[in-house]
C-alpha cells in the first residue's frame, strides 16, 4: 500500500510530499496543483513519455513512491529511468531499457498496475461516489475504513452463537434421555447385595456338591461288597453285623437320594445365580456408560469422566 508520494519538479509542484492513509481527500483552490498530483501518480504508475511536464527552468523531474515493501522512484529528464529499493536487501535497482512499458517490479511494489483500472476524477467530473448507489457507498466505505472487518467478525460471532445454542440444545435433550434412563438403575445397590447373597450361595453348594461327591464314592464301596451266599449259614455274630450293616446302607441310600434331589436343586440355583450375576454385571456396565456420558453423578456431584 502507498504511505507516501514525493514529487519534484512536476508542472507546478516543485517540492511536494503528501502522506497517505487507507482514505485521503486532497483539497485546495484552483490552479493549486490538485490535478498536478493526479497526473504524477499516473506518470508513476504507467511510465507516460515526454518531458513536457518537466517544471518550466527545471532538467529533471523525481516521482517518489514509499509502499510497505520499499521505495520506488521514477526520474525523467538528465535521467529517464526507474530505481527500486526494496526493504528486504536495501539495494538499488535501476532500470534504464523501458521501451515504453513499467517493469514488473515496479508494478509490484506500487501495487497499481500499469494499464491501471483507477479512477482519476478531473476537476469538472461528479465527486466522488456521489452518484454511486448506497450498496457500493457502504461497501467502498466500509474496505477505506476497516467496518467491513467488523461487519465480518459481527457474522462470524452470530454464526458461532448459532451454531453454540444447537449444539446446546441438543446437549440437553441428551441430558434428558440419560436422567431418564438412569431411573432404571437406582436399585443398583440392592441388586449388588443380591448377587452377594447368590455367591455365598454358590460357595455353599459347591462345599455341599463336594459332600455328594465324597458321600457317593462311599456307596460306591459299599455296592461292590460281595453278596453273602443265601444258603451259606453264618454265624450269628456276623448275621447280626451284616444286618447292622444293611441298615446303614440303607440309611445311606435313603441321604443318597436326598443328597441327589439337593444336588439338582443346587445346580437350579446355580443357574438361576449365574443368569442374575450376568443381568447385574450388564446393569453395572450400562451404569457405568451412562455416569461417563453424563460426565457429573446427578446423586453424589463426582465427575464420572475418569470412570471405565
Amino acid at each position: 500500500m502507498l504511505s507516501r508520494i514525493d514529487i519534484r519538479n512536476f508542472q507546478s509542484l516543485h517540492d511536494v510530499s503528501v502522506e497517505l492513509k487507507p482514505f485521503t481527500v486532497i483539497v485546495g483552490r484552483s490552479s493549486s496543483g490538485k490535478s498536478a498530483f493526479t497526473r504524477a501518480l499516473k506518470t508513476l504508475t504507467g511510465n507516460q513519455r515526454g518531458e513536457a511536464f518537466i517544471t518550466h527552468g527545471e532538467t529533471q523531474t523525481i516521482i517518489k513512491a514509499v509502499t510497505d515493501k520499499g521505495v520506488v522512484a521514477l526520474m525523467r529528464g538528465k535521467k529517464n529511468e526507474y530505481v527500486v529499493i526494496s526493504n528486504d536487501d536495501g539495494t538499488p535497482k535501476v532500470y534504464t531499457k523501458l521501451n515504453g512499458t513499467t517493469p514488473d517490479e515496479v508494478t509490484d511494489f506500487i501495487g497499481i498496475p500499469a494499464k491501471d483500472p483507477l479512477n482519476y476524477s478531473n476537476q469538472f467530473d461528479m465527486p466522488y461516489l456521489l452518484t454511486a448507489s448506497a450498496a457500493e457507498v457502504a461497501r467502498t466505505l466500509g474496505d477505506l475504513t476497516n467496518v467491513s472487518v467488523i461487519f465480518e467478525a459481527s457474522r462470524e460471532a452470530n454464526r458461532r452463537r448459532l451454531a453454540a445454542s444447537s449444539t446446546l440444545k441438543t446437549r440437553a435433550l441428551d441430558y434428558a434421555d440419560l436422567t431418564k434412563n438412569l431411573d432404571r438403575y437406582r436399585t443398583l445397590q440392592d441388586d449388588t447385595a443380591k448377587v452377594t447373597e447368590a455367591e455365598e450361595a454358590y460357595y455353599r453348594a459347591v462345599t455341599a456338591q463336594e459332600n455328594i461327591a465324597a458321600l457317593t464314592d462311599i456307596l460306591d464301596r459299599i455296592e461292590s461288597i460281595p453278596e453273602v451266599p443265601a444258603k451259606k449259614e453264618l454265624p450269628t455274630s456276623k448275621v447280626a453285623g451284616i444286618e447292622t450293616l444293611i441298615e446303614r446302607v440303607q440309611l445311606l441310600e435313603g441321604i443318597t437320594n436326598r443328597i441327589t434331589n439337593a444336588d439338582e436343586e443346587f445346580n437350579t440355583a446355580v443357574g438361576l445365580a449365574v443368569d442374575f450375576s450376568l443381568q447385574v454385571m450388564n446393569a453395572e456396565n450400562a451404569y457405568s456408560k451412562a455416569l461417563v456420558a453424563m460426565g457429573t453423578c446427578p446423586t453424589c456431584g463426582q465427575d464420572t469422566h475418569g470412570l471405565h
